[in-house]
């Protein structure tokens, strides 16, 4: 086998791997949606006046406005501003529709994932919070085990998923 079979082969493989977490995200934010009876539009109302309220909390705290504006800077990139152009220049107006259909998927996902992260958040040594996904599987099931093969599994993703 040559080096570039090998490679071909790789990227096949590739292809074919990201199907598993694209079905698990779906399945995620059909049943976050389902069991949160629709948080991303029930909510809507009290989460823009909690976001845009310019009420001062505490001294050294930050405003929900300051964390809205990280969240918002750690999520979109440039991806977000050519994805968009690119998937209409390919796939026509519906696929302007498929955004918005996983959009939607993506607000009750994004519900989860943010909750589960502040349930399960903690503070080292120095006061500072800690978390991340491999840290709230291990302990949010109680499991430092699992926790590591998901911090390996996401080693995994990044090198395989990202370089490759």
């Amino acid at each position: 086998m040559s080096f570039e079979d090998f490679i071909d082969a790789v990227w096949e493989f590739d292809d074919y791997l990201w199907y598993i977490p694209f079905a698990l995200i779906i399945a995620l934010g059909v049943y976050s949606t389902i069991k949160f009876r629709g948080i991303q539009f029930s909510y809507l109302k009290e989460m823009c006046k909690v976001t845009f309220s310019l009420k001062k909390g505490a001294k050294n705290t930050i405003t929900p406005f300051h964390v809205f504006c990280v969240s918002m800077g750690n999520r979109i990139g440039v991806g977000n501003i050519a994805g968009p152009i690119t998937a209409l220049l390919m796939g026509g107006p519906g696929a302007i529709l498929w955004m918005w259909v996983f959009a939607t998927l993506g607000g009750a996902t994004s519900f989860v994932e943010t909750t589960v992260g502040q349930i399960f958040k903690s503070k080292d040594e120095n006061g500072d919070y800690i978390g991340g996904p491999a840290h709230n599987v291990a302990k949010g099931l109680n499991s430092k085990k699992l926790g590591m093969i998901v911090a390996l599994l996401m080693i995994a993703v990044y090198i395989g998923g990202y370089i490759l």
